[in-house]
């Protein structure tokens, strides 16, 4: 199977700056998207960037410190993952993975620059390990801009993908380039989606092998434990199940336009087909045209000299004839 390394970026509501931090920083029982994270290896996670304060603190000091200009409402703060795919970097060992974690690392800083990094770190501790960076968008000239520093989300996010992928292969051959959005025409599925399937299947887990352990012996003691989980739960089942509704939304949206990609398939099949048929009807007329040259020549060739002499000068005075009028 073929192995790839994605690169994401995404932009920060400001309401949700200090939640990505208490994620990325494994604050227990703060940050989202706890079910999935395995906490006995929290310890394993590793920073190549570490935040001095929380991110807000960081994006209010790294703007100070570039002499920065913020709108009220721009986009202070936005986030990378970086994400092999989970077969490829699990057949790797520790040492091995955290060297192809800082290779890419490498490309981060030359791209994004530490006057405007806030954090890089490896998280160890979930299904497959992943790369997250945070950074303040502030452009050369001194604005903080999403636009302003990464540019059209098509055209350049698809020339930021090839620079990633050039830097990836250089060190590791057997990464393949996905091909670029701008060619597929494929909208994406956003990566919360995954994060959200992810939970679900923890909860299930969880709460399924809770009520199977009920017994006569444990029953009391087990259901206040599958109560437990559930109330620990509701809130994030409601917040996922609205997200799988959107998610329904949006691949309802995506089946339409492959049935439509499907029919425009189609069209330009039999439109392939009907030249095909053309074609073929021009071959074997061309191969008649050149039957009827070969008797024409032939016949030509019975003609007495004289006669076709005189032709030709016949011919040559009516040309000049015409020429003259």
């Amino acid at each position: 199977m073929a192995a790839y390394v994605f690169l994401t970026v995404t932009t920060v509501r400001v309401s949700r700056i200090n939640i990505a931090y208490h994620h990325n920083a494994r604050i227990k029982d703060v940050y989202s998207n706890t079910a999935h994270v395995d906490r006995t290896r929290s310890c394993l996670n590793y920073h190549f960037i570490e935040p001095q304060g929380d991110y807000i603190e960081e994006v209010d000091r790294k703007i100070k410190e570039a002499g920065a200009k913020a709108r009220t409402n721009c986009v202070r703060m936005m986030e990378g993952i970086i994400a092999p795919s989970p077969n490829w970097i699990k057949a790797k060992d520790p040492d091995e993975q955290r060297e192809f974690f800082e290779h890419c690392m490498d490309f981060v800083s030359e791209w994004i620059g530490e006057k405007r990094l806030i954090d890089a770190v490896v998280h160890m501790d979930e299904e497959t390990p992943h790369m997250h960076f945070d950074f303040v968008p502030i452009t050369e000239d001194g604005r903080v801009s999403r636009m302003g520093f990464i540019g059209d989300e098509l055209d350049d996010m698809t020339k930021l993908q090839d620079r990633f992928y050039k830097h990836i292969s250089s060190k590791y051959p057997d990464i393949h380039r996905g091909i670029p959005k701008r060619k597929t025409h494929q909208r994406h599925l956003p990566m919360y989606l995954f994060k959200s399937a992810a939970d679900l299947n923890m909860h299930y887990k969880e709460l399924y092998d809770a009520v199977q352990d009920i017994s006569i012996i444990n029953s009391k003691e087990q259901k206040d434990h599958v109560m437990e989980l559930l109330s620990q739960y509701t809130v994030d089942y409601s917040a996922i199940m609205y997200r799988i509704r959107n998610a329904e939304t949006y691949l309802s949206q995506v089946e339409d336009e492959a049935r439509q990609r499907e029919k425009q398939l189609q069209r330009y099949k039999e439109e392939i087909k009907g030249k095909d048929l053309e074609i073929a009807r021009l071959k074997e007329d061309k191969e008649e045209l050149k039957e009827d040259k070969k008797e024409l020549e032939k016949l030509i060739a019975e003609v007495p000299a004289e006669i076709m002499d005189k032709i030709r000068g016949t011919n040559k005075d009516r040309k000049e004839r015409n020429e003259d009028i």
